[in-house]
């Protein structure tokens, strides 16, 4: 059986388990014990490349982590400049709420997470900024900060996704695998000679292989229950995963509904205000007729 080589898009684990597997049968075989330090220091090196793995990923992390956030307080911003232009007239349709929000509303600005979001606030800070409005030109300051706060967790991001496919790639990951393709074909290889020597006499042909684990042997030991087990496992992760994207869809059409009535009650205070315009006006002429 040809022994696996391994690339830089296998994850740790599986590789962790790998070289367990030989150590624990070279550790249980007499004519296999001289490679048993083999093993142990690639498991040495795993130990030192795991660590870097995480602390890149947990970098990543983080960097996302402030992305949200970023997107949790230009959010924010978004309502707040909305509220401003509509303060005193609330007029969705004024020439002065199009200019920034076109045909758009608040929460559809606000739906992607930056990006689109991103670029339509910093195109609005020179216009909030020269505004006659002190309350405008207030927002176009505080905006030009999130904008340089959101541009810097964008590019940190950015740079830790690059660190991390530098390491994977060519960096001490790339190295590591190259060192455990390297020790284990060393191992094969010593282990198939043994056939050849006087001690490996009556070994089976597929000896060598014996001590590396293979997928399609491991196969032929499952089980129904096994079996079972993994599909219910799959299917609880689906559940879940089925129920967040319920959430997320709840959380949209509520948003969308809210939109709407506030359209609703928009419309609602505008024929109302007309009414009472046109009943202002009757009440006027009538008073004026009684004056004569």
């Amino acid at each position: 059986m040809r022994l696996r080589t391994f690339d830089t898009d296998i994850a740790p684990l599986p590789v962790r388990e790998h070289l367990i597997y030989s150590l624990g049968m070279c550790e249980n075989h007499v004519l296999a014990k001289q490679h048993v330090v083999v093993f142990s220091t690639l498991l040495d090196h795993w130990q030192a490349t795991f660590a870097q793995f995480l602390a890149l990923q947990d970098k990543i992390s983080r960097a996302e982590a402030r992305i949200d956030a970023c997107d949790d307080t230009l959010d924010v911003f978004v309502d707040d400049v909305a509220d401003a232009l509509l303060y005193g007239n609330n007029d969705r349709t004024s020439a002065e709420f199009r200019s920034f929000f076109g045909s758009k509303q608040p929460h559809e600005i606000k739906r992607p997470i930056l990006g689109e979001e991103l670029e339509t606030v910093r195109a609005w800070i020179s216009a909030l900024k020269n505004s006659p409005k002190p309350l405008l030109v207030e927002l176009g300051a505080r905006g030009e900060v999130l904008v340089a706060n959101a541009d810097q967790a964008v590019t940190a991001l950015g740079l830790a996704q690059q660190e991390f496919r530098t390491f994977r790639l060519t960096g001490g990951y790339s190295q590591f695998i190259d060192a455990v393709n390297t020790g284990r074909k060393t191992v094969y290889a010593e282990l198939g000679k043994l056939r050849h020597q006087p001690e490996g006499k009556g070994l089976p042909a597929d000896f060598a292989d014996q001590f590396f684990r293979h997928e399609p042997r491991r196969n032929k030991k499952q089980t129904v229950e096994a079996v079972r087990a993994r599909i219910a496992a799959l299917m609880a992760e689906l559940e879940k995963e089925t129920a967040a994207l319920a959430a997320l869809e709840a959380k949209a059409k509520g948003a969308e509904e809210a939109e709407q009535a506030r359209k609703g009650l928009e419309a609602e205070l505008a024929a109302a205000e007309q009414a009472r315009a046109e009943l202002e006006k009757k009440t006027a002429e009538i008073k004026a007729k009684l004056k004569r």
